[in-house]
């Protein structure tokens, strides 16, 4: 009996030592009212390898029955590792599918308070030159489609 606990024992600490391959993630949105397009976003998400790019992975939700595609697509910069041991991020998002200033990213770095009071700042002191600046240094200089929808930004 002693063998069989000791056996199972260290089976059972062998197999949660091992690491888990990471199990990614993004999320993506449409909105619920057409008519505020920018307001609350639905949506889910879908699963991601590293190096994939926004289109594909906006390939890959027009599959989905739930997709809309008289709706803009919305997808999150940030992807997520279901076993909740890594989170990575979009590098050069594509702003076509960002809902930025709309939408931002409020337990992160990036794409969160600090993009969004800059983003303002640069605004406000500088008019439209400032806003092309912030455009310049983070999306290659095109608006996000939340700034395109609103026409406020």
């Amino acid at each position: 009996m002693k063998k069989i606990t000791r056996s199972a024992l260290a089976l059972s600490i062998i197999l949660s030592s091992c690491a888990k391959e990471p199990n990614f993630a993004r999320n993506w949105g449409q909105p619920v009212d057409m008519n505020d397009p920018t307001g609350v976003i639905v949506g889910g998400s879908i699963s991601w390898h590293s190096g994939m790019s926004d289109k594909e992975c906006v390939r890959k939700i027009k599959g989905y029955s739930d997709y809309d595609s008289n709706k803009p697509l919305f997808l999150d910069p940030y992807i997520y590792d279901l076993n909740q041991e890594h989170e990575d991020k979009v590098h050069s998002p594509d702003p076509d599918y960002l809902a930025f200033p709309h939408h931002i990213s409020s337990m992160s770095d990036e794409w969160g308070w600090d993009y969004l009071d800059e983003m303002r700042e640069l605004r406000n002191k500088f008019g439209a030159e400032g806003m092309q600046m912030f455009l310049d240094k983070y999306l290659q200089g095109d608006s996000t489609l939340g700034m395109k929808i609103d026409k406020n930004f």
